[in-house]
């Protein structure tokens, strides 16, 4: 009677189960799988979790890749500038390898007509390696079937991520084409941003971080080798404009010299591609020294994503060998100009001298 019953309950039990990892394996909220199914809306917000699927599901001839500053991205804008049908593929933070990575994986599924990669020094400064690590992502990243089990029976995705999609198709409006976007729930002002932002007191000499700068060239080499394996690819690397206020930090630390070193070595290193195309936005006073554009010193308002869109569509702020160092050098007299005067309109008491 005993063993009957422990007979019928796992056998319950195990039906249970399999009822659950079906309802994932077909309504699918990360695209492990497949595509969406029965009209539900893409629903994108977990973005280490559903980029990977989405880069093996969706459709798609373009790619942008970038750290957080890219998520605000509009695609409907991208796909009316350049007449092509654009995933994001966003790590906050990422390196440049984890972006390589998400490209390769493209390549494997897809014809790359454009690849957005919108870079900063972060990434350019990097790990060599990927760091999907730092996070438990591997179950819904790799190939392997058997640690499929966390995704499948994972009571956040049956009680959250899959009744979202029914939410956002049927109920709540939902936007595809912002992906991942966060610039809904922030406040972008000059208050805010020189809350979040305090002047060092004393300016340091100039450093040279050698560590940093080897990352730097052998990312370099690694982009260089994508471009080359893909000569049919447009690439559109952007520089987005970070705050003067993020410039005043490497100018009073000792660090904006190689910054710009840094800078027109990638340029000059793209410029030996034909299908490669640089611009430049640092040192834009309409934008990076307009500080209510953001809400920290490094992240900045939809609106400027979209000025950045239209304006790589009609080939402004293109930085080359030829221009590359007076924009820089321009950037370090903004720069200077702004931490040695300017930057006592926002606070009095920060140090000049």
């Amino acid at each position: 009677m005993e063993q009957k019953f422990l007979k019928r309950f796992y056998i319950g039990l195990f039906a249970i189960l399999a009822a659950l990892a079906a309802i994932v394996i077909l309504f699918d909220p990360f695209y492990h799988y497949h595509d969406t199914v029965f009209g539900l809306k893409h629903v994108l917000e977990d973005r280490d979790y559903q980029v990977a699927g989405t880069i093996d599901h969706f459709t798609y001839d373009a790619i942008l890749l970038g750290t957080s500053t890219a998520e605000n991205n509009d695609l409907a804008q991208f796909r009316a500038n350049f007449g092509c049908e654009p995933l994001k593929a966003i790590r906050a933070g990422g390196s440049n390898a984890d972006f390589l990575t998400y490209l390769d994986r493209a390549y494997k599924k897809q014809e790359i007509k454009k690849v957005f990669y919108f870079i900063d020094y972060v990434a350019l400064e990097g790990d060599l390696k990927p760091t999907f690590d730092r996070m438990d992502t591997d179950f819904i990243t790799n190939a392997n079937p058997f640690d499929d089990v966390k995704y499948l029976l994972n009571k956040d995705i049956l009680l959250k991520n899959i009744p979202l999609q029914f939410v956002y198709t049927y109920g709540l409006s939902y936007d595809e084409d912002n992906p991942y976007s966060w610039y809904q729930t922030k406040t972008f002002s000059t208050a805010a941003v020189t809350g979040r932002y305090f002047p060092r007191e004393e300016f340091c000499a100039e450093t040279f971080d050698q560590t940093t700068y080897d990352n730097f060239t052998a990312n370099i080499g690694l982009i260089s080798e994508r471009i080359t394996a893909h000569p049919e690819t447009e690439f559109y690397v952007i520089f987005s404009p970070i705050s003067i206020l993020w410039w005043d930090e490497a100018y009073r630390s000792g660090q904006i010299d190689q910054k710009i070193r840094e800078t027109q070595e990638f340029v000059k290193a793209m410029d030996a591609f034909s299908n490669v195309k640089v611009y430049y936005f640092q040192n834009d006073r309409e934008l990076a020294a307009n500080l209510d554009n953001y809400m920290d010193s490094v992240h900045f308002s939809y609106e400027v994503n979209r000025e950045i869109c239209d304006r790589i569509a009609r080939d402004e702020n293109r930085v080359t060998a030829a221009n590359c160092e007076a924009l820089t050098e321009d950037l370090y007299q903004m720069t200077e100009q702004f931490s040695r005067g300017d930057i006592l309109q926002y606070y009095p008491e920060a140090t000049i001298e």
